[in-house]
């Protein structure tokens, strides 16, 4: 995303509401928009360059790889997944470049291991994560889009057992033209907006856009779906107050019920689910108490 506006007015970072909550700013859409085009959930956020790459020549980002790839230090700092998506997997990168980096970038590298280190671990509320500044005012655009539920994805037991002899897991997903479509036409959308307000324009980093989206488009850590919602056994699992369809007494309190992924992180959605079904439950059990003689 390149930014016609003032560099230094670029708000790229993490923000924080009243009680210090740390805010992602993030790029969607009104719910009016969704309807109106018919455009699946999407959103979007400024992101830093890979901090694999040393050709960034960034002292932070080349300081940040050399620490996650550090192998008792970088398990302390993220977990297995999120360290190997930053830095592009077991290949390990050229490091001597990632050192010059932080030679030549020495006094801002030092300031930020300073302010990053004692926001993230001598606080209360840790701050999730760092963005580090661009002077060319261009940054990376990262994206989450709804995935079209499709009856051919499926979750089924395969024959091939672990160590414990327990059957693994044969996971079968599923893209469709329709995913493809959101992230096209968000884009798009992005783009136009951002044209038509004259404070910059979108660059896409491949030709074959159909393609680019295929080769990433399995990134997330929030996995759901199995036993989705519905009203109906034939299309779900579970009824709209998360009871098994046909048990009396077995209820699922899991994003496994959600009938879509959404774009967002599904942790909150998951507690206020999880609070709706204790309310019911409750109730439930207040209405017997009333009806015994």
């Amino acid at each position: 995303m390149h930014f016609s506006t003032p560099p230094g007015q670029t708000i790229y970072g993490f923000d924080r509401d009243s009680q210090g909550v740390y805010l992602r700013r993030r790029f969607t859409f009104s719910r009016d928009f969704h309807h109106a085009r018919q455009l699946p959930n999407a959103a979007a956020w400024l992101v830093n360059p890979d901090i694999y790459d040393p050709a960034h020549r960034n002292g932070i980002l080349s300081f940040v790889y050399l620490m996650l790839t550090a192998p008792v230090i970088g398990q302390r700092l993220a977990s297995d997944a999120i360290r190997r998506a930053a830095t592009g997997g077991t290949v390990q990168r050229d490091r001597a470049r990632h050192l010059l980096n932080m030679l030549s970038d020495l006094p801002r590298t030092l300031a930020f291991i300073a302010s990053f280190g004692s926001r993230r671990f001598l606080v209360r509320r840790r701050v999730p994560g760092f963005f580090v500044h661009s002077k060319a005012n261009v940054y990376p655009l990262h994206y989450f889009c709804e995935q079209i539920p499709d009856p051919d994805s499926r979750v089924t037991l395969s024959n091939e057992t672990d160590a414990l002899g327990m059957r693994r897991l044969d996971i079968r997903l599923r893209y469709s033209d329709k995913d493809i479509d959101t992230v096209l036409r968000a884009h798009r959308y992005w783009n136009d907006y951002l044209q038509q307000n004259d404070c910059g324009f979108l660059e896409y980093m491949s030709e074959d856009l159909e393609s680019s989206i295929l080769a990433q488009i399995e990134d997330g850590y929030h996995q759901l779906g199995t036993t989705r919602m519905s009203d109906d056994p034939g299309s779900g699992v579970v009824d709209s107050n998360c009871r098994v369809h046909g048990m009396n007494n077995l209820y699922v309190a899991s994003s496994s019920v959600f009938v879509t992924s959404g774009q967002a992180n599904s942790t909150f959605t998951i507690i206020a689910f999880a609070l709706r079904l204790a309310d019911h439950l409750q109730q439930q059990h207040h209405a017997k108490g009333s009806q015994a003689p």
